[in-house]
């Protein structure tokens, strides 16, 4: 039989736990998390279907799909502010 349980969620995507310092861990990192300046947070993040994933900035991702702390980020929430983060 079903039982409720207490678990903590990321405030940027749906991945849970049940302790909040694993969640507080995942959320330094979290892609989803603007202050990482992720790709998936950026406006010039693009999926190019079979290609994979490229940058509309030029930046060179070296194969990988999301690089952090990205010198060219810029907020996809709020294009054209430049690297303006939610609080």
């Amino acid at each position: 039989m079903p039982h409720e349980i207490k678990a903590w969620r990321c405030d940027h995507c749906r991945r849970y736990s049940l302790t909040r310092k694993a969640i507080d861990k995942h959320e330094a990192g979290c892609i989803s998390n603007p202050e990482n300046m992720a790709c998936a947070t950026c406006i010039y993040d693009s999926k190019d279907g079979l290609k994979g994933f490229s940058c509309k900035a030029g930046v060179n991702k070296h194969g990988k799909k999301v690089i952090r702390h990205c010198e060219k980020w810029e907020n996809a929430s709020f294009p054209g502010a430049g690297r303006v983060i939610e609080e």
